[in-house]
């Protein structure tokens, strides 16, 4: 392999991938190269309104149209979770509030 060539480890990953975020700039975008290289996605994300969620809708569109991505609409911190990682080999979690000063704490 060229040294300037870059391969993402992620275009050689296989199984069911869980992308918490999903709705979410990088996490729309991993998505996408996900189910590009044949995974099987599931996307979850509540789309809070921290930022307009039609933005967060705009970054799935594309995803919602394919076979092997699967969209949940889920709250992390408030939600069941039983059965969301069945079957499911990697996890990749980039849910929470853009911007660190209120992703923790009573702003959270």
């Amino acid at each position: 392999m060229d040294e300037n060539t870059f391969t993402s480890p992620a275009t050689t990953w296989t199984g069911r991938i869980l992308v918490a975020g999903a709705g979410g700039f990088i996490g729309s975008h991993l998505s996408e190269l996900l189910v590009d290289a044949g995974c099987d996605v599931i996307g979850v994300d509540c789309l809070t309104d921290y930022y307009d969620p039609v933005v967060k809708r705009a970054n799935l569109v594309r995803l919602l149209d394919e076979p092997n991505f699967d969209f949940r609409l889920v709250d992390l911190a408030e939600d069941s979770l039983d059965g969301l990682l069945e079957g499911v080999s990697r996890v990749i979690h980039l849910a929470g509030q853009p911007g660190v000063r209120l992703s923790f704490g009573e702003g959270f």
